[in-house]
């Protein structure tokens, strides 16, 4: 019995002892659920902005002077040349100063170029006419093409042909200061956009139809690897609330595995009780009945000697009887 009340007591601590782990493994899982809620709005900000770009992006595109003649002759589709390059940063300006429409350049394909002569887009348009396309050389470290990367070998020729000539320098000053050095052809462009040719400058100023194309675009493009580490932070976050999950899962199954155990202990020491408790009962109903044996032994016995007593008074009484005749 002693044995058995040991095993329920050991039952309660192992309970109350998986008890305890569940509030901290519930507090853990709400701090780090509160870190995947953050890396999620991180995520969502990067994401919204990137989509607002986007957006900006296609209605500035589409709401040009050109949006309409390029869907009449199934253009608006194709990639622009903007969307087709990746300018180093800081250098927009001056890639926009140089191309001005040409940055919204699209491939013809197999369109009929020269039935265009009687239709007229409401703006300058550049199209991309197919062609073999020559392998070019390395550009210049100075060069204006070399702030410019592109995977597509379609469009490193014609790049090459508009930029052809064009060094860069960092500010009007040291274009000024550079301009007895440029040979024939040759112009410089600034990263504001200025351009100074050996007998001219030209300021830049803003094109309202393409001005920003490229900025928005190398920040669309940023934002993607922005949004990939967003991305990563909160699946790691979830990880980390699948693993407590996974510790609070084990914890509640350890908690009820020992409430088992313990109402099983519980069980067998209340029919312990109840067999002891039936066992005393019988045990005092049988020293009731022994007593009461004892006590008739008792009465039996009194009896027999008083018979006794009897007997011998009688036979005495007759002896003397006996002698008296």
């Amino acid at each position: 019995h002693e044995s058995l009340n040991e095993h329920v007591a050991a039952a309660q601590e192992r309970v109350m002892a998986s008890q305890q782990r569940l509030p901290e493994l519930e507090v853990r899982r709400r701090e780090i659920q509160q870190d995947v809620h953050k890396a999620q709005q991180a995520r969502g900000e990067a994401e919204a902005r990137r989509s607002a770009l986007e957006q900006l992006q296609k209605r500035m595109q589409s709401g040009s002077k050109i949006g309409e003649w390029l869907q009449r002759h199934e253009l608006s589709t194709r990639r622009p040349l903007w969307k087709r390059i990746h300018v180093e940063a800081g250098w927009e300006d001056a890639v926009e100063a140089v191309l001005r429409e040409r940055l919204s350049a699209v491939e013809a394909g197999d369109s009929n170029v020269a039935a265009w002569a009687g239709d007229r887009p409401g703006a300058k348009v550049t199209v991309l006419l197919s062609g073999a396309t020559a392998t070019a050389a390395a550009p210049a470290a100075d060069s204006l093409l070399a702030k410019i990367r592109c995977s597509d070998d379609s469009i490193g020729a014609p790049l090459g042909e508009w930029l052809r000539g064009v060094r860069v320098a960092e500010s009007l000053p040291a274009a000024l200061a550079q301009r007895e050095t440029l040979a024939d052809g040759q112009v410089l462009v600034t990263k504001n956009g200025d351009i100074v040719g050996p007998h001219s400058v030209t300021l830049f100023a803003p094109d309202a139809a393409e001005h920003g194309f490229l900025e928005r675009q190398r920040e669309i493009e940023s934002l993607e690897g922005v949004i990939a580490d967003r991305q990563a932070a909160v699946e790691a976050q979830e990880a980390r609330v699948a693993e407590v999950d996974e510790l609070l899962d084990a914890a509640k199954a350890e908690v009820e595995q020992a409430r088992q155990t313990l109402e099983q202990h519980q069980e067998r020491a209340h029919a312990v009780q109840l067999e002891v408790l039936k066992l005393t009962q019988i045990m005092e109903r049988y020293q009731d009945r022994m007593a009461q044996i004892n006590e008739a032994v008792a009465e039996l016995v009194a009896e027999e000697e008083a018979e006794r007593e009897r007997v011998l008074t009688a036979v005495d009484a007759m002896v003397v009887q006996r002698e008296a005749v």
